[in-house]
């Protein structure tokens, strides 16, 4: 096993109390936590000067190409660790890794006799 693949007993991470229940309540392993903490490459403010960390769809790439196990790649590519200070994690949450485009709902036409009607009323 290369220095690469063991990467969760390298980088040392602390939970906090309230981290720890929601890594248990939402069943992230800790490998994963590990995996997201050392690689993650999205890196975005949150409040009170902590962190919001998360795999890119191409930091997911490079992982599988490197032989990382792709069931531990494709549970951490869903789920985002908030950070404080020293990398202690705050809170875990599972997020939609490939959101969907948000599109306007549609405009139903009217027939011109149901907007007549309308405009009767």
């Amino acid at each position: 096993m290369t220095e690469l693949f063991d990467f969760s007993s390298a980088h040392e991470f602390e939970l906090s109390r309230h981290a720890a229940v929601r890594v248990a309540q939402r069943c992230i392993p800790d490998d994963v936590v590990a995996l997201v903490l050392e690689f993650a490459d999205i890196d975005y403010p949150a409040m009170q000067g902590r962190r919001r960390l998360k795999l890119s769809h191409r930091r997911v790439g490079e992982l599988m190409s490197e032989g990382f196990d792709y069931a531990l790649v494709d549970k951490a590519r869903s789920v985002e660790l908030i950070v404080g200070q020293g990398d202690r994690v705050v809170t875990a949450l599972r997020c939609d890794p490939m959101p969907l485009r948000r599109t306007r709902p549609s405009r139903q036409r009217r027939s011109a006799q149901a907007r007549r009607e309308m405009a009767h009323v």
